[in-house]
């Protein structure tokens, strides 16, 4: 009897055939997994194997197996996935791997240890996601993308107030004489003082945006073409950690 098992689209839940003893079940798939893994067959080992380890319940009678077939499935993984950032293939291994690591706790409490091999990978694998999702740097990209088109305006503004300072003075120059009380004229020269300061803060704000903003695209280019990674959070099973 030959359990069912995608090898295309990632693994399914197997079902044992009515009358199909689960453990018969369980080692059948195992040893088809077994010989798809010795012939260089890595992620189709591990998709058999998955679909092996769901023969058998999360119980105390089948602790020791499932966690020792866990072993072989995050093995076959890491192999098949070796060298690789496909978003699909990864977010299928973190799967595997997390509903394993859940289901584990859910059936012998928060105080059970899962395998150490099998959480390091599956973080291994929940972080390697999380990159070929958002690639090191590219919210930076965007952030200094977004200064730069902040400070073009400013700098737009500024230039804007400017030409206006600079119409308001000569209009003063031409109709009023140095100290002259008259009201249009402190209305002139008001408002000439006024766009010149506004002038100056704008430009000042503007490079300093403009500024910021080329380096933050320079950085996140950087780190997208080394692969660079900063500090961080990221989730491990029972709370975070600091990763480089």
């Amino acid at each position: 009897m030959i359990l069912a098992v995608s090898i295309g689209s990632g693994p399914v839940r197997a079902t044992p055939a009515d009358g199909l003893d689960p453990q018969a079940a369980f080692e059948a798939g195992f040893n088809e997994g077994r010989s798809r893994f010795d012939r260089g067959e890595y992620l189709a080992a591990a998709r058999r194997w998955s679909a092996a380890a769901d023969a058998l319940p999360e119980v105390a009678e089948h602790r020791d197996q499932r966690a020792g077939i866990y072993e072989y499935i995050a093995d076959a993984y890491t192999r098949a996935l070796a060298g690789s950032d496909n978003p699909q293939l990864l977010r299928e291994a973190a799967g595997v791997l997390g509903r394993y690591c859940d289901g584990f706790v859910g059936a012998y409490g928060i105080t059970a240890s899962v395998e150490p091999v099998i959480l390091k990978v599956r973080s291994d694998f929940d972080e390697r996601l999380a990159y070929a999702v958002s690639p090191p740097g590219r919210r930076l990209t965007i952030g200094g993308a977004a200064l730069i088109g902040g400070g073009a305006l400013a700098a737009s503004g500024a230039a804007v107030a400017g030409v206006r300072g600079h119409r308001l003075l000569r209009e003063f120059d031409q109709q009023c004489s140095p100290g002259s009380k008259d009201e249009t004229c402190t209305d002139l020269y008001t408002r000439s003082k006024r766009s010149n300061a506004l002038f100056g803060a704008g430009l000042g704000f503007g490079a300093a945006l403009l500024a910021a903003g080329v380096v933050l695209v320079v950085i996140g280019d950087t780190r997208r073409r080394e692969g660079r990674r900063g500090v961080r959070l990221r989730p491990a099973f029972g709370g975070f950690v600091v990763a480089f």
